[in-house]
């Protein structure tokens, strides 16, 4: 009891208090910024999950349309809408656009408008989806515009550069269909570049490939449908039409049979030429009959009869 008294000073009371008193104005001077703080904090973190959430769904969405369209032979037109609705998605945009380019690229290639219709002969059905010399031309430079566009959004980031390489391989068939033998040159030589710096190395041999076949390259090749073909020259798509199931079957059997005439033919001819057998003219006492088939019994009766 006498040591608990020791500790009791006067006026303790009076500093607890005041201490309480300063606890209270700090808190009420900064307790709502405080507050007001943290909740700030909070919703900054519930909103980043939100976003993080919907970005991540809309690159799904955008990645769904873009598998449904290539589904359904797709126009250029239809893939530069989902490259321009759905920009900023990652990836969609970039190969909605290669694969747009690479479209009318092979339009130019082929003479008919993307999406043409073709016969099962390869004819085209209406006159209307052939090229004009000035669409090829307007084709050329839509997708010369759309390779150049992905190949400067792409080259100077090691995670799109691919695509970069890719729209440098665009850059230079365009330059090929044009006869610019220089450009496609200078087109293949990023390429090589770039897969040498990034380990691509299928990609640099391909161009290096390609570098070597420029020297060849004077006009580009025709594809003709079969419908203007000479019949001589058509391919045959089903070479088992007009047959049934008795015809093949006859005809693996007489290949078999001619197989097996073919051998037996060697062996009649060996038994023939090799028996030492000689014509009924030659005398019995001749050295080149030694061999012959008479029967063995006749030189005995022979002897017999000596």
């Amino acid at each position: 009891m006498d040591d608990r008294l020791k500790d009791i000073r006067e006026g303790a009371g009076l500093e607890e208090s005041k201490l309480n008193e300063v606890f209270i104005d700090w808190l009420n001077k900064w307790g709502n910024r405080i507050l007001w703080v943290v909740l700030i904090v909070l919703a900054l973190y519930v909103g980043n999950i939100q976003l993080t959430k919907w970005r991540k769904a809309k690159i799904d969405r955008a990645f769904q349309e873009y598998q449904e369209i290539l589904a359904i032979d797709p126009t250029p037109e239809a893939l530069l809408d989902i490259a321009q609705r759905h920009e900023g998605a990652r990836g969609v945009p970039t190969m909605a656009r290669l694969q747009a380019a690479d479209l009318y690229l092979e339009s130019v290639r082929l003479g008919l408008v993307p999406g043409a219709t073709v016969g099962e002969d390869g004819s085209v059905l209406t006159e209307e989806d052939l090229l004009s010399e000035d669409q090829k031309a307007r084709s050329l430079d839509r997708a010369d515009g759309l390779y150049g566009e992905v190949f400067d959004a792409s080259v100077d980031d090691v995670g799109t550069v691919i695509f970069a390489i890719d729209a440098a391989f665009g850059k230079a068939a365009v330059a090929e269909t044009r006869f610019d033998r220089e450009s496609a040159r200078s087109w293949y030589e990023r390429v090589i570049a770039l897969g040498e710096a990034h380990g691509y190395d299928e990609a640099v041999s391909y161009a290096r490939e390609r570098i070597e076949a420029l020297d060849d390259l004077t006009t580009m090749p025709v594809l003709y449908a079969s419908a203007d073909l000479p019949e001589s020259a058509r391919v045959n798509d089903d070479p088992l039409s007009g047959l049934n199931i008795d015809d093949l079957l006859r005809q693996a059997q007489e290949s078999s049979e001619s197989e097996a005439q073919s051998l037996q033919e060697p062996a009649n001819d060996q038994d023939d030429g090799g028996d030492g057998s000689v014509s009924d003219d030659t005398p019995a006492d001749d050295p080149g009959g030694d061999g012959g088939r008479e029967p063995s019994g006749s030189e005995d009766d022979g002897a017999d009869g000596g």
